[in-house]
């Protein structure tokens, strides 16, 4: 059986042809499919820009029927460091992460440590 799966665009670069990928259809919600990434499609040019990843799933139930909706997770690690960098500018966030808001009236709010 065959999974198309849509792939934003901006997502592309870290998908490729043999990415293992889990699939759910909500038919089945608790039943896990497991597939491969055999063939990309051509990126749609209509508006949404998506391309989609065709994925191969074995179905020796007969659970899954063409136009089933699905939900599909790709195994797509990305290389390199993946890292997180704070913001410039500095923060008056408390090291909490608490605010409190309180009203100023006519609809403004002060946030408040």
């Amino acid at each position: 059986m065959w999974v198309l799966a849509e792939v934003y665009e901006q997502d592309l670069a870290f998908v490729k042809v043999g990415d293992m990928a889990k699939v759910v259809v909500n038919t089945w919600p608790r039943s896990l499919f497991h597939g491969q990434g055999d063939l990309h499609l051509s990126l749609d040019r209509q508006g949404n820009r998506t391309a989609r990843l065709r994925i191969e799933v074995a179905n020796p139930d007969g659970l899954l029927r063409a136009d089933m909706a699905a939900t599909v997770e790709i195994d797509a690690p990305i290389a390199g460091p993946v890292g997180w960098r704070p913001p410039t500018r500095r923060s008056s966030t408390p090291a909490s992460g608490r605010l409190l808001l309180v009203e100023r009236g006519e609809g403004k709010y002060e946030p408040r440590p």
